[in-house]
């Protein structure tokens, strides 16, 4: 037995070296180690895997169930040997990402998600609280066993505070002295290493010591040797050796701690590979050490006196051997300092990372985004986590069971580690896992273990009753926590273990199955899957758009301080080999190492929240940003998986190829069609090495391998477009395009052309097969395309002949029309002096002409719409303006007729064809005033969405239903009309519908005999700012002037016109003077001029004049001799738009033949009086 005081003085003179070794490893140069010493201190650390319970808990398992004790050292030996690649992959990738935290590595994996690496931070804590709570109870343990201090009651509540305050102190200067966790903690780990070389030493003493018990035949033998001849039979075996095996092989990467040390802390310059034989032998050392301790022990010591957990000190204690007593106790202070210590640490990074910071960012009260400088505040929660934790562990030793072994509470621990086991290995070897899998797996099994382990440890330990484990919860039977739902004869660990570890693959592979990946997640996967090569990292930072590289040294000094964020960014520089101006543009290099520099200090996703938020530069705060992306996460993801689906689901590969010749985005598409093998496609994939591979397998045909792959990328290089088909050794033809993108990468189509390729070698040969019989049918083929061509020919000829006709029939019919109707108007003005039978003639004359002019020109109507239609010219036209026109021209017939036409008023717009539409608009009225007996028209419009129906509503007799659609049709006419006026052709409807379909409008009736009718046609709507301003209208002025005494001339070849045109106007009180050329016209101009002194008031000239001179010619003639813009009319019986547009073109007034002669008086009036106003 050794004084306290002694034992006291020894473990804080050990603390002590401790400290110096810390700061000493903080202080010291690096460089002065060489890789062979770091990767030696690197494996040691891994040795803080041998905590108190491999220290103690090994040998008392061992002396109770024998090789019972083996799984838990044969587990991680077992995954370091075969399973090497997968520790490889994980330290490679963490590295490659600047994950600080197992946490941190399942969030990055599943999408950089908080939520994720919150629920693994809990699960953490909660499952290393009891193993904290084991160590101290190691340390109490073994400190009530070698000193004479009673640690009974009271005292050993207090021993355990004291251990913990002094834990808490060292893991607070030594563990958290650094923002970066990813900096490396040089002195924290050397002290570790210097504790593992401590409690091996000490471990091998005792073992030594007890081989020398075992070999001294005068040692004494206790009651109990027996039992040591028994428990390391080799045909028994423990009925927890395989849980226990699963849990070992699990925690040797799923603890925090182990994470922390093998992953977190790792150089990137140290040979990790050393590891695989000496972390495997230290462990060794253990296994073979605890036979002999426990065969000395359970035969040396007295029984009942010692439990098996204290044999390592009681055998030299009760041998009087007190330096390696002391020794040993350090040991075992060593194993279980060293764990806590690394819990501690790692633990408050997580709780920082992914649960504090997180949480304080989205408060905006407390107003952190206008902090300066972050680095205070992480220092700060994380040496609070340090403290909470320890004091969790602390009150868990308070209420944990005092007779519970060391081996039982370890596995509890274990047994909650594990449960990250499936979200790390099905996450790196199984691309098709997503983050509701993860989450959904890893919460069922969280709550599996607290119902199946942990609340059942509480229950025993007195924490409240332990009714719910023998009647279940609520005291249903099959809700018991150790035999749930079925009933189970197994050990309730084994149990727990199925139950929680079980639950949580089955939910996480059925709901990643179930549910679809987003965009994020798939590159997480594709850059956590890819083989561990060196080469550009892949990142999913947006561009840095317009922020600067001051921008993110600003960024990183409010998270890491001045000095640490300096430091950094000029390593990178170095490094990278570039000068950072800070008033530049952020490089995208640059953008992707700040964002791991602040993964390294806050986590991954609080790391990829700030970026966001710089990139965004929306001038919000951080919490609010994060709000926002959190409201707006669905609409992204809802783009990213259409964007996913799309490629996914085209009958084309697609890859996607970056400037620097690297892959970076394909569908699985492309994969199948070139059948790479599986890991050769991933993010950041050589392009060369692509087009090597592919040439090595002859799928460019019989080439030089190294010239295929200059020649093609040189084709990117350059950004050439460039297409061909590949014929692959399997018979595939597949047709590869590829299209430069803008910033310099290259977007590549591959389409399986094989089917197309037979098919179209299938034809080559028919067409060689038919080559002989299309030679025999290409004289007969001849010979009928030669009748055809003269069909043809002849129907053009026929067609060019009809429209000759047509054209010099409209002219030659309405010509001697027009002088007829010219005569019958001269009759007319005489009518006061004619009897009542001559004046009844003269009206029936004009009746008939009038009919005959309508007839004419319905039928040359339809025959121009039948055969050459005319090409709509639309534009914008004011309803207005055509209502105006169609006033001008109906209201003096009408009045005559004694029914009223009226307008509505109406600002709206139309886009159509000006001429024609107001052509259908005039059939409309002339039909309504023709079977209009009383009342009258009204005319206007109704807007009906996007378009405009223009109306014209009558209260004539109406049209039966019956008759309602044959209207429409030639020559159909109503058997009832208007007594007083003539019936019409029945041709106008008929023009209307052709004119309506030319312009894709709508023609519509409604009608109601005895009440009236309603013709509409429906018009799209037009903008009327598309039209030129017009000026406000203004009263119209009339000249007090009349046509009397005015000299008009009239130009025409026809003389019976001239001579109507003479009488007519002489008759209406002009001096009309006519010509029947221009050389007659220009001399009785003349003669105007000499004899009389006098020029021309207006010219109206017919268009078709002899020797084919046209009207226009010989106005322009008669200006140039008048020294005058004379005013001009021309007239012409030509209805084509051709002659209609030159007239127009030329700024002339356009009047067709026949000449009604109320129009020509009107026009004559309204120009006579224009010019006496200007």
């Amino acid at each position: 037995m050794i004084n306290w005081w002694v034992l006291l003085v020894l473990s804080l003179g050990y603390v002590t070296v401790l400290f110096a070794i810390a700061y000493w490893g903080d202080t010291v140069q690096q460089s002065r180690f060489s890789p062979h010493v770091r990767a030696l201190v690197y494996s040691l650390t891994l040795a803080v895997y041998c905590t108190s319970w491999t220290f103690y808990g090994a040998v008392g398992s061992a002396a109770q169930n024998g090789w019972g004790y083996l799984p838990i050292y044969l587990g991680p030996m077992l995954v370091i040997f075969f399973g090497w690649p997968l520790i490889n992959r994980i330290v490679t990738i963490s590295k490659r990402q600047n994950l600080t935290s197992i946490a941190d590595f399942i969030a990055a994996r599943y999408g950089k998600v908080q939520s994720l690496a919150a629920l693994v931070t809990i699960i953490a804590t909660v499952g290393s609280v009891p193993y904290i709570a084991l160590q101290l109870k190691a340390v109490v343990s073994g400190f009530s066993i070698v000193s004479n201090y009673s640690v009974t009651g009271g005292a050993q509540y207090d021993t355990a505070f004291i251990v913990a305050v002094a834990l808490a102190v060292f893991a607070i200067l030594f563990g958290t002295r650094k923002i970066d966790v990813t900096e490396h903690h040089e002195g924290m780990m050397l002290a570790i290493a210097f504790e593992s070389i401590v409690k091996l030493l000490a471990f091998i003493a005792v073992g030594l010591f007890a081989l020398l018990l075992l070999g001294d035949s005068q040692a004494e033998v206790t009651v109990t040797a027996a039992r040591a001849e028994s428990v390391f039979r080799l045909d028994h075996m423990p009925d927890m050796f395989v849980t226990q095996l699963i849990l070992a092989s699990a925690a040797i990467f799923c603890l925090p701690r182990q994470f922390h040390v093998a992953v977190v802390e790792a150089h990137k310059d140290v040979n990790i590979r050393a590891t695989r034989w000496a972390f495997p032998l230290y462990l060794l050392i253990f296994t073979v050490l605890i036979i002999p301790i426990t065969l000395a022990g359970l035969k040396m010591l007295p029984p009942g006196e010692f439990s098996g957990d204290s044999f390592v000190l009681a055998l030299p204690m009760a041998h009087g051997r007190d330096w390696l007593t002391i020794l040993t106790f350090l040991g075992g202070f060593s194993a279980a300092t060293g764990m806590v210590i690394v819990a501690c640490v790692a633990l408050s990074t997580m709780i920082c990372n992914e649960i504090v910071m997180p949480t304080l960012l989205r408060i905006k009260a407390l107003g952190l985004s206008e902090r300066s400088d972050y680095s205070r505040l992480l220092i700060h929660i994380r040496r609070g986590s340090i403290i909470g934790i320890l004091i969790l562990g602390y009150f868990y030793y308070l209420a944990m069971d005092e007779s519970a072994a060391l081996a039982s509470i370890g596995l509890l621990s274990f047994a909650a580690a594990a449960q990250f086991m499936p979200l790390i290995v099905l996450g790196i070897y199984w691309q098709r896992s997503t983050r509701l899998g993860a989450f959904s797996g890893l919460s069922t099994g969280f709550i599996l273990w607290v119902f199946t382990l942990f609340l059942p440890t509480l229950a025993r330990s007195g924490v409240f009753s332990t009714d719910f484990i023998e009647n279940g919860l609520l005291n249903i039977a099959w809700l018991r926590p150790e035999a749930l739902l079925f009933g189970s004869g197994s050990n309730p660990l084994t149990h727990g273990v199925a139950w929680s570890l079980g639950g949580n693959i089955l939910v996480f592979i059925t709901v990643s199955l179930l549910t679809r990946r987003s965009m994020i997640e798939k590159i997480q996967a594709r850059a956590f899957a890819s083989p561990i090569t060196q080469g550009r990292e892949m990142s999913v930072a947006a561009t840095a758009s317009d922020l600067t590289n001051s921008d993110l040294r600003a960024l990183a000094d409010k998270f890491l301080g001045d000095a640490h964020a300096e430091r950094s960014f000029v390593d990178f520089a170095e490094t990278e080999g570039i000068e950072i101006t800070p008033s530049l543009p952020a490089d995208r290099r640059l953008l992707q190492f700040t964002e791991r520099l602040l993964a390294g200090a806050i986590g991954a996703a609080s790391a990829r929240v700030v970026i966001t938020t710089a990139l965004r530069k929306t001038g919000m705060e951080i919490g609010d940003v994060v709000l926002l992306l959190d409201e707006t996460s669905q609409a992204v993801r809802f783009n990213r998986q259409l964007t996913e689906a799309t490629l996914e689901n085209i009958t084309q590969g697609v890859s996607v190829v970056d400037a620097a010749q690297r892959l970076i985005g394909w569908n699985s598409r492309y994969v199948e069609l070139m059948d790479y093998p599986e890991g050769m496609v991933h993010v950041g994939e050589s392009v060369a090495d692509l087009i090597r591979y592919n040439a090595m397998r002859g799928r460019f045909g019989d080439v030089d391998i190294e010239q295929e792959v200059s020649k093609r990328l040189n084709y990117l290089r350059e950004g050439s477009a460039y297409s061909y088909q590949s014929t692959f050794p399997d018979g595939r033809v597949i047709e590869i395009r590829g299209q430069p993108m803008p910033d310099g990468g290259f977007v590549t189509t591959y389409t399986d052309i094989t089917e197309f390729k037979s098919v179209e070698n299938a034809l080559v040969e028919a067409k060689e097969s038919l080559e002989q019989r299309v030679v025999e049918r290409t004289a007969e083929l001849e010979h009928t395309m030669l009748a055809l061509r003269e069909a043809k020919a002849e129907a053009e000829g026929a067609n060019v002949s009809k429209t000759r006709f047509l054209a010099a029939a409209a002219h030659d019919l309405l010509q001697p029309l027009n002088a007829a109707k010219l005569f019958a108007a001269l009759l007319n003005e005489h009518r006061g002096e004619m009897t009542i039978e001559q004046s009844t003639l003269v009206a029936r004359v004009e009746s008939g002409l009038l009919s005959v002019e309508d007839l004419l020109s319905a039928l040359l109507d339809i025959s121009r719409l039948d055969t050459s239609a005319p090409v709509p010219k639309r534009g914008v036209i004011r309803a207005s303006d055509m209502f105006e026109a169609l006033q001008g021209q109906f209201a003096q017939t009408f009045e005559e007729q004694g029914i009223s036409l009226r307008f509505a008023r109406t600002d709206v717009c139309v886009y159509s064809d000006q001429a024609l539409l107001r052509r259908i608009l005039q059939n409309f009225v002339s039909n309504a005033r023709r079977y209009t007996r009383s009342g009258g028209v009204l005319i206007g419009c109704r807007r009906r969405g996007d378009d405009v129906a223009i109306q014209v509503i009558d209260t004539g007799v109406g049209i039966a239903s019956s008759d309602q659609k044959a209207v429409f049709e030639e020559f159909h006419r109503l058997s009832d009309g208007a007594e007083r006026t003539k019936r019409g052709l029945g041709l106008g409807l008929a023009i209307v519908v052709r004119i309506a379909r030319l312009l894709e409008h709508e023609v519509s009736l409604r009608s109601e005999l005895g009440r009236g009718s309603c013709f509409e046609v429906v018009v799209p709507r037009g903008d009327c700012e598309d039209l030129p301003a017009t000026a406000p209208l203004v009263p119209e002025q009339r000249a007090a002037s009349s046509i009397n005494g005015q000299v008009i001339v009239c130009v025409d070849n026809e003389q019976e016109i001239l001579d109507g045109m003479h009488g007519l106007l002489h008759k209406w009180g002009a001096y009309p003077v006519t010509a029947d050329t221009q050389q007659d016209a220009l001399d009785q101009l003349q003669r105007l001029r000499d004899d009389e002194d006098r020029l021309p008031a207006l010219l109206l000239v017919d268009y078709h004049l002899g020797n084919n001179v046209t009207g226009i010619e010989v106005i322009e003639a008669l200006r140039r001799s008048a020294g005058s813009e004379l005013p001009a009319v021309i007239l012409t019986a030509d209805y084509t738009q051709d002659v209609a547009h030159i007239v127009r073109d030329a700024g002339h007034v356009l009047l067709h033949k026949p000449i009604k002669p109320a129009a020509l008086r009107a026009l004559i009036n309204r120009i006579l009086s224009r010019r006496s106003l200007g």
